[in-house]
């Protein structure tokens, strides 16, 4: 006599889903929806109007790819000998240093600000 395999998977599927959901029913959450009403208040202005570093910051990703022109106040400039210097070392003994490693020096670089007190991180680099 030949085996049929078509029938008993629908048996099985039968007998599976004849059981009962309810049985099978997890644990109840033992979190519950609070009835406390909180009192937020408004979502406050974020006022850009005249901080055009502010607003760089901000919007900072719609700005890639375009031409900006920014104005503000330079709040630090990278200085190399004052970085490098040694301590009890002089001018001249610094500067022949910095001409055999030229690596000793980072990139020029400067940080502009909305004004003249704008800290160093909340300044544009």
């Amino acid at each position: 006599m030949p085996h049929r395999h078509g029938l008993r998977p629908v048996l099985l599927c039968l007998l599976f889903t004849a059981c009962g959901e309810d049985k099978l029913k997890g644990p109840e959450a033992e979190v519950h929806k609070s009835e406390v009403k909180l009192n937020i208040p408004a979502v406050p202005a974020f006022d850009l109007a005249n901080k055009p570093i502010k607003e760089l910051r901000v919007k900072g990703k719609k700005k890639l790819k375009t031409d900006v022109t920014v104005k503000g106040f330079v709040t630090w400039v990278y200085d190399c000998p004052t970085a490098v210097r040694q301590p009890q070392e002089s001018d001249k003994d610094l500067q022949d240093r910095i001409d055999k490693d030229p690596t000793l020096c980072e990139r020029p670089k400067f940080f502009i600000g909305d004004d003249k007190d704008t800290p160093a991180e909340k300044s544009l680099t």
